[in-house]
């Protein structure tokens, strides 16, 4: 086949100069299918490592709530000299999460001589908050969990597209490649056949030979587009596109959703309803802040010596702590709190109209898709038929090239419409799947 210096011409130039150094060699590596694709986005995501780390965060934060419920117990020792009793001056107090209440030793005393030193430990017996707040730090650390599942979807959802653009462009490629060797490209020789011998004009042979630069401008740019896909995809899930290939559309079907588990609630709801959980609690801990506290606190150790009483070596105590007026600083918390609550409430109706929307739209590709494929597999039947009657009319002196064309023309609408409704109806029934909880089995 020679081509003048046409525009069609330019533009299989400039599609062969995208194409990869090594656009073949893809050729000989083993197709990826979805579940490959999926496990490698995911074990290569810097973003689900880092959601991972957040998980550990928000864990740690249960077991921090939890330490309250048990006693402190803190070591010190003071040495002072000059005017006595300046030990209480020290401010001394071991590092425990609930010192807040002022938890000293006996070494810290006004009636010690120093040195002295000694252990001081420290319960909050009642203070109905702390279990308000273990509930609250649990609910987080499940939304957390959600939002990690929630970058997996994301995730997974990127991973989905690259690669079925892949499939969808070598599956052109493929397509434009049979038009041409097995359609435009034997019809050419035949006419060229019938002009030399003067049973056709020229303009025949010029016609169908621009139909054979039209099938090798798309078969080149599919093969273009497909070494850009692929090396896409390669940089999204971490490797060397020379190592990858796609499958064929022709290997794939509806049954890629048995790589995914099975599951109907989406991750953004369960976030969304853990956070609103999460702010209930803290509703509950901020109108605890209203209830008596109770705290008890005992401390044992030794000093040179004591002033103005007697010398004892350990002490115990008992103390309550009632709120009664804090300038309305607990009732506002306590609104702001509520305000918070009801805030995350709405965020969940949200959510799930979200999730409800994000659905009926992939129900509709899906939908299109399907009767779309129904009706076109039917018509690519009779486009074949058609493409072998009006050849044979054609070779026989009965027929005109123009049914020829208008067949060919008629094969290459429906083989690529195929191949595009194909794969978005694959990406949206998997991509439906998990944005409503699914993952990849491993």
């Amino acid at each position: 086949m020679i081509c003048g210096i046409n525009r069609k011409c330019s533009f299989l130039i400039v599609f062969g100069l995208l194409l990869p150094s090594k656009s073949f060699a893809a050729t000989f590596a083993a197709p990826l299918n979805v579940k490959d694709v999926l496990i490698l986005a995911e074990d290569y995501s810097p973003d689900l490592r880092a959601a991972r780390q957040r998980e550990i965060e928000a864990e740690k934060n249960i077991h921090i709530q939890e330490a309250y419920l048990y006693p402190t117990l803190d070591a010190g020792g003071v040495a002072t000299t000059g005017f006595p009793g300046f030990n209480n001056q020290m401010s001394i107090s071991g590092p425990g999460y609930n010192n807040d209440l002022g938890a000293q030793g006996m070494y810290a005393s006004p009636y010690t001589e120093t040195p002295a030193g000694g252990l001081t430990s420290q319960l909050d017996v009642v203070d109905l908050k702390i279990p308000y707040r273990i509930k609250q730090a649990k609910a987080l650390y499940q939304a957390e969990k959600a939002r990690t599942e929630i970058i997996r979807y994301k995730v997974d959802w990127d991973a989905l597209k690259f690669y079925f653009h892949s499939v969808r462009d070598i599956g052109l490629q493929k397509v434009w490649d049979e038009i041409l060797k097995v359609k435009t490209d034997p019809v050419y020789h035949k006419v060229v056949y019938f002009v030399n011998r003067g049973q056709h004009n020229m303009a025949d042979e010029l016609l169908i030979h621009d139909m054979v630069e039209e099938a090798q401008l798309n078969k080149e740019a599919y093969q273009a587009l497909y070494g850009q896909a692929i090396e896409k995809l390669g940089i999204y899930i971490g490797k060397d596109s020379e190592d990858l290939a796609a499958l064929d559309p022709s290997a794939l079907s509806q049954d890629v959703l048995t790589v995914l588990t099975s599951t109907s609630v989406s991750a953004y709801i369960s976030q969304a309803e853990f956070h609103s959980t999460s702010a209930h609690e803290f509703l509950s801990s901020r109108k605890a802040e209203n209830y008596p506290r109770v705290t008890a606190k005992a401390s044992v150790g030794g000093a040179t010596g004591s002033r103005l009483v007697g010398s004892e070596d350990y002490a115990a105590g008992v103390g309550v702590s009632v709120p009664i007026f804090e300038g309305f600083g607990i009732e506002s918390r306590i609104e702001q709190a509520r305000a918070r609550a009801k805030e995350k409430d709405e965020a969940v109706d949200s959510l799930k109209l979200f999730v409800a929307v994000a659905n009926k739209t992939y129900d509709e590709r899906i939908a299109y898709d399907s009767a779309q494929l129904k009706y076109l597999d039917e018509e690519l039947k009779t486009d074949k038929d058609a493409y072998q009657v009006s050849l044979h009319r054609y070779v026989t002196y009965v027929g005109s090239l123009v049914d020829v064309r208008e067949a060919i023309r008629d094969l290459e609408r429906v083989e690529t419409q195929i191949i595009d409704d194909k794969t978005d109806l694959l990406l949206a029934l998997t991509s439906k799947a998990i944005l409503n909880g699914s993952a990849v089995r491993r």
